[in-house]
């Protein structure tokens, strides 16, 4: 989307920037919430599925990272 968006709002951000900067921002929001969640003593099973999903998040930013670097390195090798 922040691709498709970037010339409307001027951002001069390439694929690779922007893949990066996405699977980066997605494991950040469960973590967040988990520490609002220590503070004010949430139920432990409410905690312990945040928890579970932020890990399942950790997992998915990590794959898609690796995602977004392998098609930039063979888009970048075609192009050489």
């Amino acid at each position: 989307m922040l691709f498709l968006l970037r010339d409307a709002f001027s951002i001069r951000l390439n694929f690779l920037e922007i893949g990066v900067f996405a699977t980066l921002i997605c494991a950040v929001d469960p973590v967040a919430v988990l520490t609002v969640f220590e503070d004010i003593h949430v139920n432990e099973l409410l905690y312990i599925c945040v928890f579970g999903e932020s890990l399942l998040n950790d997992a998915v930013t990590i794959v898609s990272l690796e995602n977004v670097l392998d098609f930039y390195s063979r888009e970048s090798r075609r192009l050489v």
